[in-house]
């Protein structure tokens, strides 16, 4: 059935087909010919109904080394658009494996290099012989990754592994990969083609429709993130086989010698003294944020990699509360975020409360910890430019500006999601973005007040009254990381970002919560009750002889045990009027006065203990301070002292989150303004000394 004039030579096994690439000289490089010969051999093996799978191989000693480089060498005279359609040829290869109506096994012998890694993990097994090596090498030679081989790799190593491999080139062994799930089988030497026949056979047993259905199902949640990567790895192939660094790595490959890249960037150095790194701007940038593309991973951020948002990177333009809080969040998690500032006066909550250092205030600093600070002037053109530059380099931007100050400036949503369509883009505004009050200025006291939460707190006889702390804010921060998450998770399976709009008012409605409903049902007002509950009774804070207590009667065998064991009036538990809990919230004004005047008689240290005893919750209540101080709070690590540049220490609260069991991290105190600037600018956008120094004269940062 083979034919010894072609690349791809064909053979059966029984209902297996057997593919294999017939180019060893060239170690299986592959060639537009292979192209065609191996689509064509997949979709005639789909409309066999004679063969139930499909084993793919290469011949001799090697699976596929990859690209042929005299080929990319031809290549790199043609224009881009050109040699974007050149790789189409590839990416319609590595489709035509993935999406092969029969289920693929790649038996692979020796090693599967650059493309060649593509194809085999494209496949739906991978059987290996266990001295063969897998490496993604384009680096070598000057290139970026192509074909899909970061998507694929990245559905079974972490991003570190996979960056290391992309940048060093490195191999990795097959006993490695199979370790971590990418590998079927491994066998001895020169007996993959065996076992992967002998897989196949099994497989091609089995009833070919179900097969057909099962491995679309497979194959379905991978797809659209292959898409994602295989256009966005297109993009820096083409551009990076136009660059002297291709020219140089290949050359030098053909020649056989060791390129010497770092000639290159002296050079490029001494022509472009303001260029920085060589690297320009981040080419990342113009590809969703999500899709996995290394070219400039040195510029990755060193942030602890064991944290769940590590390796996500938000800009972070709002200011105040709401917005900061959202960032805050993210960063906890373990996001990069870079907090964007006036240069001169920097967030308004700088300037709000009591100072920390020369330019923090406690406000300030409750809202931004585990950031950065970058200045820029957004009202200049220098400034919105490296706004967007910065953006480019992000997964997640979070604004608030007033209703279409951001557009303004370049930077809303629209304008920077046409060159990122995988931006996560969060807007947060007053009101609905789409209403008539979308141009209202947000406040949280003004919110509390018009979203009805002033009107449920509070005691029954006060006027309308706010909460302690800014709620509204609050909430509606947290709402709007939940949200970023949630379409961070999306972007995962669709490669596309979304746009979240978060009002102040709608997160205020959301905080009524039971008593919002209740009100709709009463058609009025529920009562307020001040330290009480409006439902459950009783329940509330109550003053002992010496100092005030919480106390949470939650059922009714509770409230028997309080009256037995707590306060010795059995008769409270033996009245009808007291005997279930709806009974009790109806007479509570009968009730609470004989609990209050007996609590009254006894001291605090007493009814604690004889609460707990009885298994009723109950607790002191303790000043700010006090709980701030107290064992409790030290014992779980929630306030911690960082080192400050100019107060020497400053007290920063941890996050409250822990994941197997362990408290999540204060990684960096808040920042002190403009103190990443440099930095930031430096590695991602890589200016130089110089560059900086002129925009900083300037006034730009």
């Amino acid at each position: 059935m083979s034919d010894s004039n072609k690349t791809v030579l064909i053979s059966q096994e029984g209902a297996v087909r057997i593919l294999t690439n017939s180019n060893p000289a060239a170690r299986n490089a592959i060639t537009p010919t292979l192209y065609a010969e191996l689509r064509a051999a997949l979709a005639d093996a789909e409309n066999d109904p004679g063969v139930g799978a499909v084993v793919f191989t290469g011949a001799g000693d090697f699976f596929c080394s990859g690209g042929d480089l005299n080929l990319l060498a031809k290549r790199r005279e043609l224009p881009a658009s050109e040699r974007r359609e050149k790789l189409e040829g590839l990416h319609d290869l590595v489709r035509a494996l993935r999406d092969c109506g029969k289920p693929v096994i790649a038996a692979v012998e020796g090693g599967a290099a650059g493309a060649g890694l593509s194809m085999a993990l494209a496949c739906d097994m991978l059987v290996s012989a266990r001295d063969a090596f897998y490496t993604v090498a384009y680096i070598k030679v000057g290139l970026t990754p192509d074909g899909g081989a970061t998507a694929f790799l990245a559905e079974f190593v972490s991003r570190q592994v996979l960056t290391e491999m992309c940048l060093t080139g490195d191999r990795m062994p097959a006993e490695r990969l199979h370790a971590l799930g990418a590998v079927n089988r491994l066998t001895d030497k020169g007996a993959a083609l065996a076992e992967a026949v002998a897989l196949a056979a099994k497989v091609a047993g089995g009833p070919q429709r179900a097969s057909a259905r099962i491995k679309t199902l497979c194959r379905q949640a991978h797809r659209s993130t292959l898409e994602a990567q295989l256009d966005a790895e297109a993009v820096f192939m083409v551009e990076s086989q136009a660059d002297a660094e291709a020219a140089e790595g290949i050359g030098a490959f053909l020649g056989k010698r060791k390129p010497d890249f770092a000639a290159l960037r002296h050079a490029a150095r001494r022509k472009r003294p303001d260029a920085g790194l060589a690297l320009p701007p981040c080419q990342a940038l113009r590809l969703p944020p999500g899709v996995f593309v290394f070219p400039g991973v040195a510029l990755m951020s060193s942030l602890n990699s064991s944290l769940p948002l590590a390796g996500v990177r938000v800009l972070d333009l709002s200011r105040i509360l709401a917005g900061p809080w959202c960032g805050m969040v993210l960063a906890d998690m373990g996001a990069e975020v870079i907090k964007v500032e006036h240069p001169g006066r920097g967030d308004d909550t700088r300037d709000w409360g009591l100072r920390v250092g020369k330019t923090e205030t406690a406000y300030f600093n409750s809202v931004n910890r585990n950031k950065r600070s970058v200045t820029l002037d957004l009202q200049t053109p220098e400034g919105q430019q490296l706004a967007r530059d910065l953006a480019k380099q992000c997964d997640v931007v979070i604004q608030n500006f007033k209703f279409g100050g951001i557009d303004k400036l370049g930077l809303g949503y629209e304008q920077l999601s046409k060159e990122q369509p995988g931006l996560i883009y969060c807007s947060i505004s007053g009101y609905d973005r789409t209403g008539p009050e979308a141009a209202r200025p947000g406040y949280d006291l003004v919110v509390q007040g018009e979203a009805g939460l002033m009107a449920l707190n509070g005691e029954a006889n006060q006027p309308p009254l706010k909460f302690g702390v800014a709620a509204v804010d609050l909430f509606t921060g947290m709402y709007s990381a939940q949200a970023i998450l949630a379409a961070l998770y999306q972007r995962e399976k669709t490669g596309k970002g979304r746009h979240v709009e978060m009002a102040l008012f709608d997160c205020g409605l959301m905080i009524t919560a039971y008593y919002g409903l209740e009100a709709l049902l009463m058609g009025e007002d529920p009562p307020r009750y001040g330290n009480s509950h409006p439902s459950i009774v009783p329940y509330g804070v109550f003053d002992a002889a010496d100092g005030p207590l919480v106390i949470t009667v939650g059922n009714n065998a509770q409230f028997a045990r309080f009256c037995t064991d707590v306060i010795e009036r059995p008769d409270l538990a033996a009245d009808e009027r007291f005997k279930t809990n709806i009974l009790r919230s109806a007479n509570r004004a009968v009730l609470l006065p004989e609990l209050h005047a007996e609590l009254a008689k006894r001291q605090r240290t007493d009814l604690l203990a004889r609460l707990t005893a009885s298994g009723i919750p109950c607790g002191e209540v303790l000043g700010l301070l006090e709980a701030l101080q107290s064992k409790r709070a030290s014992d779980a690590g929630l306030v911690t002292t960082q080192p400050h540049p100019v107060a020497g220490t400053v007290n920063v609260l941890a996050p409250p989150y822990r994941f197997d069991g362990e408290r999540l991290p204060v990684r960096s105190a808040p920042p002190t303004l403009g103190e990443g600037t440099h930095d930031v600018l430096q590695s991602l956008l890589g200016l130089s000394d110089e560059k900086l120094a002129a925009l900083k004269t300037s006034g730009v940062v």
